[in-house]
């Protein structure tokens, strides 16, 4: 492809970005956004904010998000417990896990608004 296909294309590019960005909100609001992967600990970093933002939240659209991310750090953290052979690794990662299992289960019984 040549620089003068690039570049006379910029207004469909834009318009395919806007497309996509309509789509993922409308995902959105329908199913809830999926939980970003956590391969790594720099994922798993960002992860964590993500969670304590949607936490705090009083919507339950976002507590939601907050426990679907919550499973994903615990399933990156069953993943990288099983891959590793050094033991004080193994120890942390199942310590960390523990502490992700608790909040899962918190989380998942702490009661909407709208139950109450």
């Amino acid at each position: 492809m040549s620089a003068a296909t690039l570049i006379g294309s910029g207004p469909v590019i834009g318009l395919i970005a806007a497309v996509g960005a309509m789509w993922i909100r409308l995902t959105e609001l329908y199913r809830g956004p999926r939980p970003r992967p956590v391969v790594d600990e720099h994922t798993c970093a960002l992860a964590v904010a993500r969670i304590e933002h949607l936490a705090g939240s009083p919507d339950p659209a976002d507590q939601a998000a907050a426990y679907r991310t919550v499973i994903a750090v615990m399933g990156w953290l069953r993943r990288d417990l099983a891959d590793s052979h050094d033991p004080s690794h193994r120890i942390a990662r199942a310590s960390a896990l523990e502490r992700w299992e608790l909040a899962a289960e918190q989380l998942r019984q702490t009661p909407s608004p709208a139950q109450h």
